[in-house]
């Protein structure tokens, strides 16, 4: 069950990044390495729950948990970084693709919050 919901979370990701690709948008960027980050911070878990293998999670655990925190300030540096960018080289707002990107959006936090 848990494999399905990364697949879904992680093709929604993948349609919200071929949506960036189209639109050039740094928000919509900024939200998708949220998305990707979201997905792969499941893996780590996982595998720290399967490695344990019903026993105490404890080392296992402790690790994932700092690849987790790893991800994200990742994710959060390349939004930044990506941002800052843009401000310094601004360009023109608007693409009808935002609209079906704010769809993939939603879906994407749909999946999410169902995890």
């Amino acid at each position: 069950m848990a494999r399905c919901r990364l697949t879904a979370v992680g093709t929604t990701a993948v349609a919200h990044l071929a949506l960036v690709l189209v639109t050039g948008s740094v928000a919509l960027l900024g939200d998708t390495v949220h998305n990707f980050a979201d997905a792969l911070t499941a893996v780590p878990l996982g595998v720290a729950f399967r490695w344990a293998g019903g026993r105490r999670p404890g080392r296992a655990e402790d690790l994932a948990g700092v690849v987790v925190v790893l991800v994200v300030a990742a994710s959060a540096a390349i939004a930044g970084y990506a941002s800052v960018v843009r401000l310094l080289e601004p360009r023109p707002v608007g693409h009808p693709w935002t609209e079906p990107a704010d769809r993939a959006d939603r879906a994407h936090e749909t999946l999410a919050h169902h995890r």
